[in-house]
């Protein structure tokens, strides 16, 4: 199924997810967790990104950020 060109829009707060591949899981204990959120850390540090909520399930982790350089910091986890 094809996706619709995401809209950017300086201001507009981006839903993303990373997701395990085939849906699997990527988080198997809180050490894993502790893992991504410093990851997380580090790369929102890095881009001058901000994430205003973040969800972390077994299979996937969810994070809400403005455009400004989201790109950069999914890119970087």
């Amino acid at each position: 199924m094809l996706r619709h060109k995401r809209i950017n829009v300086p201001g507009v707060v981006h839903h993303i997810i990373v997701r395990g591949i085939n849906r699997q899981d990527i988080f198997f204990d809180n050490h894993d967790r502790n893992d991504f959120l410093g990851r997380l850390e580090r790369a929102l540090a890095e881009t001058g990104c901000q994430c205003y909520a973040w969800a972390l399930l077994g299979n996937h982790a969810l994070c809400g950020a403005p455009h400004k350089a989201w790109l950069d910091m999914v890119a970087s986890l």
